[in-house]
């Protein structure tokens, strides 16, 4: 969760309201110019694909010319200081996103986007992965009809994706299992903060639990979730600890026979998902993609109603 609590600040899912949340996930919007003339920017510390393509289409969507810096071209804390960054971006465009290594760096510049009534949103960090949890929310409720009730059982490492599906999915009425090997699983701190978004979520809200086996989180679960092992900057010996936390056709077996299958790509074959599951009828890992877009299109027209944005401007 954001500490500059602001409702134009999305550092996780729970920066936003739950039943603010599930209008985004249910309800899609019309594209419409509504940044004509103006500009939204994102800076990318970390290499990346969809995001940096949902970005693109977002902006075009609402009008927007897209503005996209490299870690390297704004060398944040080497070349210059975050905070100084955000006080430059906030001035130039309607909205700013960032993938940043670090979440503490994600609420640094939040400050200055507080002030300048600025959306910003985190397009990833080590601790969250909040556009990815609402397309993976679009997704299951689109292949599935509801969240309400529904299984999802994650297998893997317990990371900044999983907290943040753990956070939307458990808001929206899913039991959410969490399998993962000693040293990979949720820390308290990050149990209380979804635990205590499902309680602002109310009587319709799920569950999260921590299971001991993948066997036991695919058991007749509605949706099995796995990311990458090794992730980017990370230690690739961590993958030995992964040994039997794979999404195989057998494991496939331990669920519903309608399961879906996702994964927030990039993915490796042969790790933490076979090829057959990754390619197969059961995966929607494609059209999840897909919603990456989705996702963004309705955070920013949310985000851009709330602030009363406008692009006039007199230069």
């Amino acid at each position: 969760m954001s500490t500059a609590r602001s409702p134009w600040i999305i550092g996780d899912v729970d920066d936003i309201d739950p039943a603010v949340l599930r209008a985004l996930v249910t309800t899609p919007v019309a594209s419409a110019p509504r940044l004509a003339g103006g500009s939204v920017a994102a800076v990318f510390e970390h290499p990346s694909m969809r995001t940096r393509s949902a970005f693109g289409v977002a902006a075009a969507a609402l009008g927007a010319t897209p503005v996209v810096f490299t870690g390297d071209e704004v060398g944040i804390d080497r070349r210059e200081q975050a905070e100084d960054v955000a006080e430059v971006l906030a001035r130039h465009h309607a909205l700013v996103g960032a993938r940043l290594r670090r979440h503490a760096t994600f609420e640094r510049m939040a400050e200055t986007f507080v002030r300048a009534r600025v959306p910003f949103v985190n397009l990833l960090t080590d601790r969250a992965h909040p556009t990815q949890a609402l397309a993976d929310a679009i997704t299951i409720l689109e292949r599935l009809g509801s969240l309400e009730g529904v299984v999802v059982g994650w297998i893997g490492d317990a990371n900044n994706v999983a907290r943040s599906l753990a956070k939307a999915a458990g808001a929206l009425g899913a039991e959410v299992r969490i399998a993962a090997p000693a040293g990979f699983r949720f820390a308290e701190r990050d149990l209380e903060e979804v635990r205590a978004y499902l309680e602002r979520a109310g009587a319709g809200a799920g569950r999260v639990l921590e299971v001991s086996s993948p066997e036991e989180a695919a058991r007749d679960a509605d949706v099995l979730a796995t990311d990458v092992w090794v992730s980017m900057g990370e230690d690739p010996a961590k993958r030995a600890a992964f040994e039997g936390y794979a999404i195989t056709r057998e494991l496939l077996h331990h669920a519903d026979a309608e399961a879906i299958v996702l994964h927030c790509l990039p993915a490796h074959r042969g790790e933490e998902i076979e090829a057959a599951v990754l390619e197969g009828p059961q995966s929607a890992v494609f059209r999840q993609a897909e919603h990456r877009a989705s996702a963004m299109v309705r955070l920013w027209t949310w985000l851009l109603d709330e602030v009363g944005c406008s692009v006039r401007r007199q230069w």
